[in-house]
């Protein structure tokens, strides 16, 4: 209706309206902006509710606003398997910032009973805090490979210099004393039920089937992202992917770890080093990870990692009722590595 501003799902004749929004608010070149990251997220994700239930938008006199995602995942909770939304790239127009934020939260809380919120912006945490919504312990860290080469990329594209469009790996196996490290980009079905084996200490963490897998981490319309399986003795003992893509605000390749569990702890040190050699060997220096283990944590801060920050996680459930307190949490559950395929530019 002229004047009224409502909040709603997005209509499928509204398509091109939201991308001309998605350029405004994020810029041209964001991944926001994207038609097929749009149908990636809607339509090839098989727990999604589609754009008109889970893509909400703000509209002030007929005309989109505001916008906020919801990526629907399923999770172990406590030994069930549900699913339940993440919440991701919340944004208002300044013109209708004032009250224009809260609506939107509100409007995707509706009518969920557990809603994940990983990655938030500080405005957007103070909101959430606002209606003591509990927080959750999540380490943001990254480590810097060559800061001369990090530098030398970050200057080469403040001066738009050509910078190379495709970064391929190759199928590997490595070995590191009992453990082998199968790298794949494309990984089979029967590896992807092997290392989806390999299940996370704690109450509540990603229920990965090979299916949902395959769509988050490996689909054609997707990020770009590697597989690590590490086998011992020809069983899974643990996985890590790692996303390559371009950055948000410069056009250099980064890396990012979004998916990492292990049934022995010895795993961790050797998963990170296959890792870290993989990116020095395609000139990738920058990566960096979300990870609400401690112990494994602990581990990339003894091999040169750096802690960013702590926060930016909550779990809402409808009434306040409480929520498990061991979550097992790597990024991938929401839009962390959701970054620009190299040589989508």
């Amino acid at each position: 209706m002229t004047g009224a501003i409502q909040c709603r799902g997005l209509k499928s004749n509204q398509i091109e309206e939201y991308l001309q929004f998605a350029r405004q608010a994020w810029g041209c070149d964001s991944r926001q902006a994207l038609r097929s990251r749009l149908r990636w997220l809607y339509e090839e994700n098989p727990n999604s509710g589609g754009m008109q239930k889970d893509l909400i938008v703000l509209l002030a006199e007929g005309r989109i606003v505001g916008t906020h995602h919801r990526t629907r995942l399923r999770w172990n909770i406590d030994g069930k398997s549900v699913i339940i939304p993440t919440l991701h790239d919340l944004f208002v127009l300044e013109s209708h910032r004032t009250g224009g934020g809260l609506q939107l939260v509100l409007a995707a809380l509706a009518g969920e009973s557990r809603v994940a919120l990983f990655g938030l912006a500080p405005s957007s945490d103070v909101i959430y805090e606002r209606m003591r919504v509990p927080a959750l312990q999540v380490h943001s860290l990254r480590k810097v490979g060559s800061r001369l080469l990090a530098g030398a990329q970050i200057a080469a594209s403040r001066v738009n210099l050509r910078r190379r469009s495709v970064i391929t790996l190759a199928d590997a196996e490595v070995s590191y004393g009992p453990y082998t490290i199968h790298r794949r980009s494309g990984p089979s079905d029967d590896l992807l039920r092997e290392v989806l084996a390999v299940r996370p200490c704690g109450e509540a963490y990603a229920d990965w089937d090979a299916l949902t897998y395959r769509w988050r981490f490996f689909h054609r319309s997707g990020p770009q992202n590697v597989l690590f399986a590490a086998k011992a003795n020809g069983n899974a003992v643990g996985r890590a992917v790692v996303s390559i893509g371009i950055g948000s605000r410069r056009a250099t390749a980064i890396a990012r770890i979004v998916d990492f569990a292990y049934m022995e702890p010895a795993v961790i040190a050797i998963m990170l080093e296959s890792v870290d050699r993989t990116l020095k060997s395609v000139g990738i220096s920058v990566c960096y990870a979300v990870i609400s283990s401690t112990e494994v944590k602990d581990h990339m801060v003894r091999t040169g990692w750096s802690i960013l920050e702590t926060g930016g996680a909550r779990w809402f459930t409808r009434g306040g009722s409480g929520h498990p307190q061991n979550f097992w949490v790597c990024g991938g559950e929401s839009d962390f590595g959701w970054d620009r395929r190299v040589g989508s530019l």
